[in-house]
């Protein structure tokens, strides 16, 4: 979506992003998402899981006393699978994307708050607790609004996947 010749700034926010892709390269986005989640080698769960990572990076950012628009953390969580999805290097995918330079640090690097997040909400996921209650300490982030954050980013991502599901039966 960033590719586009008419983007000339940074996008900084899931809303600026649909801002600048408007309503035909909303849905040809979706589209090539759609296709790429059901190609035969690519499983339904790394779409999820993106979707899910995107919302639990929110979350996490909103909670924490930080000035960056929650919406990077939003970007950051949806683009951390982009590798897996495209089969191209992440370093790659992100260099040709005018994406806020705190996105691209935290996909690429783990850096800055965007990156501890990132490594937080990855750690969860593979159950390393180590690393988990190091992150969860330095972002001052408690055992139960953790737990909670991820259980609300599951939630939210089976309610949005529902919906989906609704509306593709109904076509």
């Amino acid at each position: 979506m960033n590719a586009s010749y008419l983007i000339r700034s940074e996008i900084k926010s899931f809303k600026q992003a649909l801002v600048y892709l408007g309503e035909e390269r909303l849905r040809k986005f979706i589209s090539l998402v759609a296709i790429t989640s059901t190609q035969d080698d690519k499983p339904d769960s790394l779409y999820s899981l993106s979707i899910q990572r995107a919302r639990f990076c929110e979350l996490l950012l909103k909670d924490i006393n930080s000035n960056i628009d929650e919406g990077l953390g939003f970007l950051t969580g949806m683009f951390s699978l982009l590798d897996s999805l495209f089969d191209q290097p992440l370093e790659e995918l992100v260099e040709k994307m005018p994406i806020d330079n705190m996105v691209k640090a935290a996909l690429v690097t783990k850096q800055g708050t965007l990156g501890n997040i990132l490594s937080l909400v990855k750690a969860y996921e593979s159950a390393d607790w180590t690393t988990v209650i190091a992150l969860r300490d330095k972002l001052e982030i408690s055992d139960d609004k953790l737990a909670r954050y991820y259980d609300d980013a599951i939630k939210w991502t089976e309610d949005l996947l529902a919906i989906e599901s609704e509306y593709n039966t109904h076509l």
